[in-house]
C-alpha cells in the first residue's frame, strides 16, 4: 500500500475498500494482509552488556535495553556483542519462525528459565523474523535504529500486501503504476506519476554504447542511457525494506533500483 501511496492518494481509504474496488474493476483481490500484525511485541533493543551464562558454555546472558526498560536475555548466537541494535521479541510475542523446528513452526515466547537463569525475551534471527535464511546468529540492524521503535515500524512494515490475480488482458496493471492508476479512477483520486529528474553531463551515450534495432517492425523504437559512475554494493535499507516485502530479495544496489523503479 505504502508502494501505491506515492502514485496516488489513498488518504482515508481502507484497504478493504481498496481490495473490494480492485475486485469490481475486474483485478482480482485473492487475499490482503496488515504486515504490523506478524511482528506485534517486537521492537527495536539494543545489547548493554553481554557475560557468560554461569550454566551453559555457548550461551551468553545479555543486558537489553528495550527504551526505557532492561531486559535479561539469554542469547545462543555466537555474534551477539554489546553495543549492538537488535530485534528483540518480548514474552507473549509469536515468533514466525522456529528454526529448531524441522517444520518451521511459529512459537509463542514465554518467560522460562534456561538452564536455571530466567530469560525475559528473545534476540531473533532473520531466519526467525521470517526475513531471511541467515540462521548463524542474530540479526543486527544499523547504529541508525531508534530503540524503543515497534519491528515493523523499523522494517519500513507497517504496510499492507495485496495479492492480486490478473487475466491475460491486463498486462497494464503488472506494476504498481498500472494498480495506481485503476484506483485514481475508481476513486477519483489524484495520481501523482512518477517524474525522473536528469542530469546530463560528460561525453555522450553514443560515444559508449550502440543501439541496433534488427526489427523495426517489431520494435519501432528502442533508448538506452549511459550511468557513469556506479558502486556496486548493498542496497540502503529503504530500498531493501520496499523490494523484499514485496517478495523480492534484495541483490544490490543497482538490481534493486531497477526492481523498485520497474514496479
Amino acid at each position: 500500500r505504502k508502494w501505491l501511496q506515492q502514485l496516488v492518494d489513498l488518504t482515508d481509504i481502507s484497504d478493504a475498500d481498496i481490495a473490494a474496488r480492485l475486485t469490481m474493476l475486474g483485478i482480482e483481490v485473492e487475499s490482503y494482509e496488515n504486515l504490523s500484525g506478524k511482528y506485534h511485541g517486537f521492537v527495536v533493543g539494543t545489547v548493554l552488556e553481554v557475560g557468560k551464562h554461569p550454566n551453559a558454555d555457548k550461551l551468553s546472558l545479555c543486558k537489553v535495553d528495550i527504551g526505557g526498560e532492561i531486559k535479561s536475555i539469554i542469547c545462543g548466537a555466537p555474534n551477539v556483542a554489546a553495543g549492538q541494535k537488535v530485534p528483540v521479541g518480548l514474552i507473549g510475542a509469536l515468533v514466525p519462525h522456529n528454526q529448531h523446528d524441522p517444520e518451521g513452526k511459529p512459537f509463542q515466547l514465554t518467560k522460562a528459565k534456561i538452564r536455571g537463569v530466567e530469560s525475559e525475551g528473545m534476540i531473533c534471527s532473520s531466519n526467525e523474523l521470517g526475513l531471511g535464511e541467515d540462521k548463524s546468529g542474530i540479526m543486527v540492524f544499523e547504529e541508525t535504529a531508534v530503540v524503543g521503535t515497534p519491528l515493523a515500524e523499523y522494517l519500513g512494515m507497517d504496510d499492507t500486501i495485496y495479492d492480486i490475480s490478473l487475466t491475460p488482458n491486463r498486462g497494464d496493471c503488472l506494476s504498481h503504476a498500472g494498480i495506481a492508476r485503476e484506483l485514481s479512477a475508481a476513486f477519483s483520486r489524484k495520481a501523482k506519476p512518477r517524474r525522473a529528474k536528469l542530469h546530463e553531463e560528460g561525453a555522450p551515450a553514443g560515444e559508449s554504447a550502440k543501439v541496433e534495432v534488427s526489427a523495426p517492425d517489431l520494435c519501432p523504437r528502442y533508448s538506452a542511457r549511459v550511468i557513469r559512475g556506479i558502486k556496486v554494493g548493498p542496497s540502503p535499507k529503504w530500498l531493501k525494506d520496499s523490494v523484499e516485502k514485496v517478495g523480492m530479495r534484495s541483490i544490490n544496489n543497482v538490481v534493486d533500483q531497477a526492481a523498485e523503479r520497474g514496479n
